[in-house]
């Protein structure tokens, strides 16, 4: 339960930051959440297949990527890159869109 109360203390602040700060008005703000919707949602699935099917055979040592922690550490540090070049294609797009 602390977690997610966490959570919900750094994502809030980050959306109503976003809204306020990052875009014009409320209808860019919208276009921006159906761009998540359509260009962050499949990418964050994606990941976590990938992600998840390399951990479980760097687990169960099916295939040696090398060292766990080292394994752990790129697929993060990876994911994260992708996450964010996710997030900011949407920025871009809605951004690009409301251009003149």
């Amino acid at each position: 339960m602390r977690s997610q109360l966490r959570l919900l203390a750094v994502i809030l602040p980050l959306v109503v930051i976003t809204r306020y700060v990052l875009f014009e008005d409320a209808a860019e703000f919208q276009r921006f959440y159906a761009a998540l919707r359509t260009y962050v949602v499949p990418v964050i699935g994606a990941t976590a297949v990938v992600l998840g099917a390399i951990m479980i055979a760097t687990v169960t040592k099916k295939v040696n990527f090398g060292p766990q922690e080292r394994v752990i550490k790129a697929c993060l540090w990876r994911s994260s890159a992708v996450l964010a070049a996710a997030f900011a294609h949407a920025f871009a797009v809605v951004k690009l869109a409301g251009a003149p």
